[in-house]
């Protein structure tokens, strides 16, 4: 079975995409032949998988290349033939079975499977693969629709009362009435000495050498111990109630949980880095409120004025690929990854992840608000272990005219233990400004913070452009040149808020340069653990 990204959208496209396709086939629908095998003896119920598909059925299409996975009460389901519908060979099925499938509205489409057995209520999952014990989907299917999610049970009613039914209740007692707020040996002697008016009134002797009221004086003297132990016992049985260090040690040990002696407080770190590949070393400082790099005398002027020290706990290789991330959202608009989420697809162009590896820290951030002019929420940044990266992965659906696929991909998983507490909006939001076409051009933001657009420039095959630049200014007269920027891509890195961008250059025809659309979050690696303090040397 694929191992999918999990995404909820609210506007489904892939499927529609898949189906216009010319070459991508998937599944786009399963039925469970249930209630009809009721009215046709000699169908099977609930073992004959009617699988409708985008495309024609492939030919060499069969049982191996059937998977089926989950269950609860009933799992490791076989396969026992599968078939084009329209080459079902003969004696498979009834007479009845043979007019029922040719009746689809799809048949050229539909593939029909049976199973040796019934499921039971849990979901299942039948996946197209390449072969038996291959995870891979078969040749010309779309890897997220080869995979489809049902219940054999889809048609059986299930109220689910389970709720026991006593015929004959228990006869209620009556509860004697008991102050539970003695705890001495005076409040468990007068207790006592009530209750056996009750069961005992004709026994009235009170003098203390009578044998009842030593035995009564006998018991509230060794409850009155068990109420000191009870308390004391009670007090150190719960977390939050204990005061004693062993104490709360042992409640860790039962979970097989060895617990810290403490830390200082610490804090991941995601570094901006330009230039060539390097290594931040172990304890390097880091300080709040400020930016830039300081000299021992700016460092020790941050430190008088406030500002915490932090250090780094370990190595940090820094990669300018992994400064600033995108999310791929297999061509779905408003796409979100769901709280709880595990794997996640990223944007490798140019293969600059080549970096990333599992184990690597990645930190989810939303940058930008949904909304219009509302700041983001700084609650929605979430950090994460990885435990695989596929630095393989592309989608065949969307290619460019050459047949090449237009974008690399890396997929990502993390445990579960690092499950999103939130949803990650993965929308994309247009600055408001493009511009297409040949010749110069100049474009102005209003209040808008450049420093997360992107600028591109696809060229065709006509040519490249020459001498072609861009450059910004409105920063008290200072102007910002970016040369050579064109093919690849650049960052407006530097760029301020409410300024003129102009293009200039000189530009063949059918050539593209825009700004925009920023993504809303994204992922930032270059990672590294920090821990509140300094290292003091005497």
């Amino acid at each position: 079975m694929t191992a999918c990204t999990e995404y909820r959208c609210d506007n489904p496209l892939r499927r529609e995409a898949v189906r216009a396709n010319a070459v991508l086939s998937g599944i786009d629908y399963l039925e469970v032949v249930d209630e009809w095998a009721l009215e046709h003896p000699g169908s099977p119920r609930q073992r004959t998988l009617l699988v409708h598909l985008f495309k024609p059925v492939p030919a060499d299409l069969g049982a191996a290349n059937v998977a089926i996975s989950g269950g609860t009460r009933v799992t490791g389901i076989r396969v026992k033939w599968a078939w084009p519908a329209a080459a079902i060979p003969a004696g498979l099925l009834t007479p009845d079975e043979t007019a029922m499938i040719a009746a689809a509205p799809d048949v050229p489409n539909l593939f029909v499977v049976r199973v040796a057995q019934a499921g039971d209520f849990s979901t299942y999952t039948l996946a197209l693969v390449q072969a038996a014990g291959s995870l891979a989907p078969p040749a010309d299917f779309d890897p997220k629709l080869s995979s489809v999610d049902f219940s054999f049970k889809v048609e059986c009613p299930a109220p689910f009362d389970c709720a026991p039914q006593q015929v004959c209740p228990p006869v209620a007692l009556e509860e004697p009435r008991i102050d539970y707020l003695a705890k001495d040996y005076s409040s468990f002697r007068r207790l006592l000495l009530d209750r056996l008016s009750v069961t005992m009134p004709a026994w009235t002797e009170r003098g203390t050498a009578d044998i009842g009221v030593t035995l009564v004086e006998l018991l509230a003297y060794a409850a009155d111990h068990l109420s000191y132990y009870q308390d004391a016992v009670a007090t150190e049985a719960y977390l939050g109630t204990a005061r004693r260090r062993v104490s709360v040690r042992r409640h860790a040990r039962l979970l097989d949980y060895a617990m810290h002696d403490g830390c200082n407080a610490r804090a991941w770190v995601s570094v901006g880095w330009s230039g060539e590949t390097a290594v931040l070393p172990q304890g390097t400082p880091l300080l709040t409120g400020g930016s830039g790099v300081l000299d021992a005398t700016g460092y020790a002027e941050a430190v008088e004025q406030g500002a915490r020290v932090f250090e780094t706990l370990h190595p940090q290789l820094l990669d300018e690929g992994l400064n600033e991330i995108d999310l791929y959202t297999w061509g779905d608009d408003g796409c979100s990854l769901p709280k709880g989420a595990t794997r996640a697809t990223l944007v490798n162009d140019g293969g600059r992840l080549s970096k990333l590896q599992a184990g690597a820290v990645l930190v989810f951030e939303e940058v930008r608000s949904p909304q219009q002019g509302l700041a983001p929420d700084p609650a929605h940044r979430h950090a994460v272990r990885l435990t695989s990266v596929d630095l393989a992965a592309t989608d065949p659906l969307y290619l460019e005219p050459t047949g090449a696929p237009q974008q690399r991909l890396a997929e990502i998983a993390w445990d579960v233990g690092d499950a999103l507490p939130f949803a990650l909006n993965l929308q994309r939001i247009d600055p408001g400004a493009s511009h297409d076409g040949a010749g110069a051009g100049t474009v102005t933001w209003g209040g808008t913070n450049l420093r997360s657009l992107r600028i591109a420039l696809r060229i065709d095959a006509a040519g490249a452009p020459g001498a072609a630049f861009f450059s910004w200014s409105g920063d008290g007269g200072k102007t910002f040149n970016a040369s050579q920027l064109m093919p690849a891509a650049g960052n407006l890195a530097d760029a301020p808020s409410g300024i003129s961008v102009v293009f200039a250059g000189q530009f063949v025809a059918g050539d593209v340069y825009w700004f925009g659309p920023a993504p809303v979050s994204v992922a930032r690696g270059n990672v590294v653990l920090a821990d509140d303090g300094r290292t003091m040397l005497g």
